[in-house]
């Protein structure tokens, strides 16, 4: 779903310019991390007060926005297989997936439930 477009008045178009020393900035990247926002949010909120519009992701939240990210990219491949071989019965031609394509998308679920799993149990007891 594509990000909703915003009106002409909350549109950010409108850019300043600093100039800081290596160490003022990362000092200033820093401090934007630890407070889980962007550069830019950080100096925003700082100099105006005004509301991030969006906060970093935590550690655990990142691992998991990369695990969906990894989900969708083995989905992806089974779905491939899937029409492949769904196109070979209907032509009754030989199958042309190989066993290492197979193998290893089986492969990388399996590795990917596996460090899912290990992110939601990391310090937690069964």
């Amino acid at each position: 779903m594509p990000r909703p477009i915003k009106s002409i008045t909350d549109r950010r178009t409108k850019r300043v310019e600093i100039r800081l020393t290596a160490a003022e900035e990362n000092a200033l990247e820093g401090l934007a991390v630890d407070a889980g926002l962007s550069v830019s949010d950080h100096i925003r909120k700082a100099a105006l007060g005004s509301k991030p519009r969006i906060q970093m992701a935590t550690p655990e939240r990142a691992a998991f926005i990369k695990g969906l990210a990894e989900l969708g990219k083995v989905g992806s491949n089974v779905n491939q297989i899937a029409k492949a071989l769904n196109t070979d019965i209907v032509t009754k031609q030989n199958i042309s997936v190989s066993g290492a394509a197979i193998s290893a998308t089986l492969y990388a679920i399996q590795t990917l439930s596996q460090n899912l799993l290990k992110h939601l149990t990391d310090g937690h007891q069964r």
